[in-house]
């Protein structure tokens, strides 16, 4: 632990414990879990509780102990580089070369349900603090020539970009040559492995890494060679016509292993953020919930900077939020659209736009598209379509936005909903997906049950009520 940081991370360490606490109370009181007997509110405690009936239980107690470390961490770094912001922020960061990568950068908690919030099994303390977004790091990817076992799709460049954890750790075993002194600065989104180009703007490349975080280690599979460039074209990637639109992803690599077939570590997807008019910018709808350095919620900042009163501004934004990916589930196709994926698009800070990325987590229904899908994204089965949209936007997202507006405004939540129904009340539906959204619960992922199952990748849902319900 460097010293310029010691303090300020014991002093974040009981407020990290305290949110994976919570993280972990939550997931006790809605999943399939064993119960906790009341008053447990020592995360630690918690994890042996919940893991009890789990062969995964040692290792899930390492891991809820390193996301308190790792959250301590976020915040303690975080605060430490915050930039000079006067007035709005908002307004400052309209004055910035990309402000998108100011808000992604902001999101230090990670997460807002996951108990393994900051978890990066295999980094160190150094390394987190060399590529953690919320560090602020200036990043120097490694390219390496293209080799010559390769397989891809439209491929822009004439090298592989690495991570350069995944060339520090990996070259020896996989006989890489050795980096190059020029490395091309980037700058890490809130995923930690995709990139911004400093040289390219609206180019971001998505590398692997083979780095256990939150669910999943994060190397870059077949399925997501395979499924981005065709998702891509099928879906809107004209944001000024519509007001809508996805990153495109134009190009995809990964280099042979030595059995012939692609490495999903040493693979790479290349994004394109659309063209936006001017005076409009974009930032993750979790950085919403985040606090400024002021320290209101970014949402705070764009509702003063708006003009609008807050049940104004609230319309807006569900107006922006909900139309778009509910008539694409109703047309088959169900975007994972948690607040990573969904990009706000604000105008003064007035909701005007959504942008989505990231199709791993997508669920498209069979015949739904004339291409052929890979992995788990073709699915014969319509609820997982809409479970897929509503466990995201609605079960995680509009919830947690609607909290913080009742905390920051004193709205009832009975009015937010109120709101979010209007919405979804004058839309045409198909039947069953009216029926999905009008029903006494809504689905979430079980987050915490998936951690401790034999297979962390597979959906585990559980039912919580749903706050459109009272609308019927």
């Amino acid at each position: 632990m460097p010293a310029r940081l010691r303090g300020a991370y014991e002093s974040a360490l009981p407020g990290a414990a305290r949110a994976v606490a919570q993280a972990l109370s939550r997931a006790s009181a809605i999943e399939p879990l064993p119960a906790v007997a009341s008053g447990v509110t020592d995360p630690q405690d918690l994890a042996a509780a919940l893991a009890k009936k789990s062969p995964h239980a040692r290792e899930f107690a390492a891991d809820v102990a390193e996301s308190v470390r790792n959250l301590a961490l976020s915040r303690a770094g975080a605060a430490a580089v915050w930039p000079e912001v006067s007035g709005n922020v908002f307004e400052w960061a309209a004055g910035l070369g990309d402000p998108l990568v100011f808000f992604e950068q902001s999101i230090v908690d990670g997460h807002p349900k996951h108990p393994l919030k900051r978890t990066r099994r295999g980094m160190s303390v150094e390394e987190q603090l060399a590529y953690a977004p919320e560090h602020r790091p200036e990043v120097g990817l490694v390219w390496q020539p293209l080799p010559r076992g390769r397989e891809g799709v439209d491929w822009p460049f004439g090298e592989l970009p690495l991570h350069p954890w995944q060339h520090e750790h990996l070259a020896a075993a996989f006989d890489l040559p050795p980096a190059l002194p020029e490395r091309e600065t980037a700058l890490p989104l809130m995923s930690l492995r995709t990139f911004a180009l400093l040289r390219r703007p609206g180019v971001h490349i998505k590398t692997a890494i083979d780095v256990h975080m939150t669910s999943a280690v994060r190397r870059v599979s077949h399925a997501a060679r395979h499924n981005g460039p065709i998702l891509s074209k099928v879906l809107p990637t004209d944001y000024r016509g519509s007001g809508f639109a996805v990153l495109r992803e134009r190009g995809t690599v990964a280099a042979l292993g030595p059995d012939g077939s692609p490495s999903p570590s040493f693979a790479a997807v290349v994004r394109r953020m659309p063209e936006l008019p001017e005076g409009q910018i974009a930032l993750p709808v979790a950085a919403l919930t985040a606090p400024t350095p002021h320290p209101r919620l970014f949402l705070a900042e764009a509702v003063a900077m708006s003009g609008l009163r807050p049940a104004e501004w609230w319309a807006r934004l569900v107006e922006t939020l909900v139309p778009e990916p509910l008539r694409l589930a109703g047309a088959g196709i169900g975007l994972e659209a948690h607040g990573q994926n969904l990009l706000l698009v604000v105008e003064g800070g007035v909701p005007v736009g959504l942008l989505y990325r990231d199709f791993g987590g997508v669920r498209v229904l069979d015949g739904t598209i004339p291409h052929a899908l890979s992995g788990d994204i073709p699915t014969d089965d319509l609820g997982e379509v809409h479970r897929t949209v509503l466990g995201s936007l609605f079960s995680v997202v509009l919830t947690d936005l609607a909290e913080a507006f009742t905390a920051n405004y004193e709205i009832p939540g009975r009015r937010l909903w109120g709101a979010v129904a209007a919405v979804v009340d004058r839309l045409d539906h198909p039947g069953p997906l009216l029926a999905a959204l009008r029903a006494e619960t809504l689905p979430v992922k079980a987050l915490t049950a998936m951690r401790l199952a034999d297979d962390q990748l597979d959906p585990i849902w559980t039912p919580v009520p749903n706050p459109l319900a009272e609308r019927r």
